[in-house]
């Protein structure tokens, strides 16, 4: 399973992205797509001490709507599971 949201930014501005996890077995992953779904960013784990995804500080090459898709380690086989909360920076 997976979720998907969508904002618009311009060419320029900096987004930070988070997925942390709230419960359960969760492990994280981040996908941040462009205007044309090519993808330009991704993180499974912040760093060594967590396994909640972060994009930190990613300049938006171009103006449209991207797209970010909220997943989970081993997604294909279900293999963990959680409520999370996922927050959008804009700059």
């Amino acid at each position: 399973k997976f979720g998907v949201f969508l904002f618009d930014g311009d060419a320029g501005d900096v987004a930070t992205i988070s997925m942390e996890g709230l419960n359960g077995t969760l492990d994280p992953v981040l996908f941040l797509l462009d205007p044309t779904t090519i993808q330009v960013a991704q993180n499974d784990d912040a760093n060594q001490d967590t396994t909640n995804a972060l994009i930190s500080e990613f300049t938006l090459p171009e103006d449209g709507r991207y797209i970010i898709i909220a997943t989970h380690f081993g997604a294909r086989y279900g293999v963990t599971a959680g409520d999370y909360r996922l927050t959008l920076r804009l700059n």
